[in-house]
């Protein structure tokens, strides 16, 4: 009897632990595609994984390495590919929302200074429930099968 009280004490105190180590909002692989030397806007891509049980918001990115960051979606109508500014991004409970080329992406403009394959740029997320999250996006060779369809 005693083993199996244990056994569910442990049990609780693991899953516990296992639950506060996970990040309730988790940002990974961000990156960038490297931008011809003259190009002055850019387009930036990464995954947030929403752990809450509940909706959270993503209402602003900002970086130190960028004049100004926005985010932008591509609806395709009629066969032309638009691109519409999101004024925030609402993240549903235990989801994985993609910022990948053709949908949501983040729109870089004016770099303060030339970014080549393998530096990394940083970007700051903000949530409407104060939380900040910083991350490091990898500039990759440019590669025109994963450029943004503009």
């Amino acid at each position: 009897m005693r083993f199996i009280l244990y056994f569910t004490i442990s049990l609780c105190l693991l899953s516990g632990s296992l639950h506060a180590d996970s990040p309730a909002i988790l940002v990974s692989d961000a990156w960038i595609n490297e931008a011809p030397p003259v190009g002055k806007i850019n387009a930036a891509y990464l995954f947030i994984k929403n752990n809450t049980d509940h909706a959270v918001t993503l209402d602003r990115i900002d970086s130190p390495d960028y004049e100004r960051i926005e985010i932008h979606r591509s609806i395709v109508t009629d066969d032309i590919v638009r691109m519409q500014l999101q004024t925030q991004v609402d993240i549903a409970a235990n989801s994985l929302l993609q910022f990948t080329p053709g949908d949501y992406h983040l729109m870089l403009f004016n770099p303060r200074k030339r970014f080549r394959a393998g530096e990394s740029a940083s970007l700051t997320l903000y949530f409407s429930d104060g939380e900040q999250i910083s991350v490091e996006a990898r500039v990759k060779r440019f590669n025109p099968d994963k450029a943004h369809p503009h």
